[in-house]
């Protein structure tokens, strides 16, 4: 098990002088977990402290507390608790939602507090095979058939090619002790039931080699979309034409027609401004769109329009500030928007469009830009200078040919 232990944290780059934060939950795959990475800290040269959370779902949590407690103290761990109350705490989620946001919630917490470079979780051989028949259910693509990933973010799982009967004989040699949560016999949840009777179904009727084998196609899966999500990457980039933070994304309408990588692009959009919850209903309302060139309101306050562009945005609120330039140069902090142009006629102002905005000559800004196909969503983003209701210089765009040096904006909406 050390070995093994080992070996994933080599090839997931853990160094001398790294942090890692140990989640225990007191079964007896953290606590083996907690062992060995314990062991190899000091051969490794990388600082362990660990985590336990408290959901507040059962009786006997108390007792799992303590034992965890005790456990570190003997093992001089630096020890992290943290409490809350899933029942009250539940969004529109399933319990065990709830408990998992909450708990990686903390452990995430703490890695910050404490300067931690990574948490790591005792998920195995078992737990993968479990993960990847709940997304097969649920008829998940690659993207849920490649079950957990030995690392995402700051999240490491460094048992996960171990195997549950590996994990049970090292911890019996060893002779360490762990308790047992009820709950995992309790087939109400759906990881359980899982877990209780249609594995050892499919073991016992049709391949006693399931979990193997599940966790194999979770390694081809991830192959997959690894590489389906890297052209989906490289097709974002290509079509990024204008973004604000989470608020804005604009791309070219020239979008990949392969419907692998167009999904992955739409996620990728989607990811930018905030939302991760993209489910297959979502993400149909939005591919229609995108076909019928169309504007549709996608949930989360999300909206995707189809016109001369792609836009995927959040309606901004207005934004009323505005600043008078001081020596050749003004900003927006709400924007995170400045310009400098030490022509700055007298009384020029920077701030966003407003109703009644023209430009030299008469013309409304309004019409000027909806002629010059400025996409929609970020109309009342871009920094403009103006005298009044007279707009003389817009962000991005040039009103007019001119000889005078032309202002430099910085921040505020990205062009690409």
């Amino acid at each position: 098990m050390e070995q093994l232990v080992h070996d994933a944290l080599v090839r997931l780059g853990i160094r001398p002088g790294d942090g890692i934060l140990c989640a225990v939950s007191g079964g007896v795959d953290s606590v083996v977990l907690l062992h060995t990475l314990l062991g190899l800290s000091r051969s490794m040269g990388f600082s362990l402290m660990a985590a336990h959370y408290n959901h507040g779902i059962r009786e006997e949590a108390k007792e799992d507390e303590c034992f965890v407690r005790h456990l570190c103290s003997s093992l001089s761990v630096t020890l992290h608790i943290g409490h809350g109350s899933v029942p009250q705490s539940r969004l529109k989620e399933t319990v065990e939602e709830a408990a998992r946001r909450m708990r990686y919630g903390y452990l995430e917490q703490v890695r910050k507090e404490n300067g931690l470079s990574y948490i790591t979780t005792a998920h195995h051989m078992g737990d993968q095979a479990e993960t990847v028949l709940m997304n097969l259910l649920r008829g998940s693509g690659t993207r849920g058939l490649k079950g957990m990933e030995e690392k995402r973010g700051n999240i490491i799982r460094p048992m996960l090619s171990a195997s549950k009967e590996d994990i049970l004989a090292w911890a019996k040699e060893k002779g360490l002790s762990h308790v047992e949560d009820e709950t995992n016999r309790d087939d109400t949840f759906r990881r359980n039931s899982i877990r209780n009777q249609l594995i050892p179904l499919l073991q016992r009727e049709y391949n006693p080699a399931i979990i193997k084998a599940l966790c194999n196609t979770a390694k081809a899966a991830g192959e997959d979309e690894r590489f389906l999500s890297s052209l989906a990457a490289q097709a974002y980039e290509n079509a990024l034409r204008y973004g604000f933070g989470q608020t804005c994304v604009v791309l070219s309408s020239d979008l990949p027609t392969e419907p692998a990588v167009l999904k992955r692009l739409v996620r990728l959009c989607l990811e930018r401004l905030g939302c991760y919850d993209l489910d297959s209903a979502m993400l149909m309302n939005i591919l229609d769109a995108l076909a019928e060139n169309r504007r549709t309101d996608v949930g989360h306050g999300i909206f995707v329009d189809h016109k001369q562009s792609v836009q995927f945005y959040r309606p901004a609120e207005p934004v009323t500030e505005s600043a008078a330039f001081q020596n050749g140069s003004a900003a927006l902090s709400t924007m995170g928007l400045s310009v400098v142009w030490p022509d700055a006629p007298l009384g020029a102002v920077l701030r966003t469009r407003k109703q009644g905005d023209v430009l030299p000559g008469g013309k409304p800004l309004s019409e000027w830009m909806k002629q010059k196909g400025v996409p929609r969503c970020i109309r009342d983003l871009l920094g403009i200078v103006a005298v009044g209701d007279e707009v003389i210089a817009l962000q991005h765009y040039d009103l007019y040919k001119t000889d005078m040096p032309a202002p430099r904006f910085t921040g505020g909406v990205e062009k690409f």
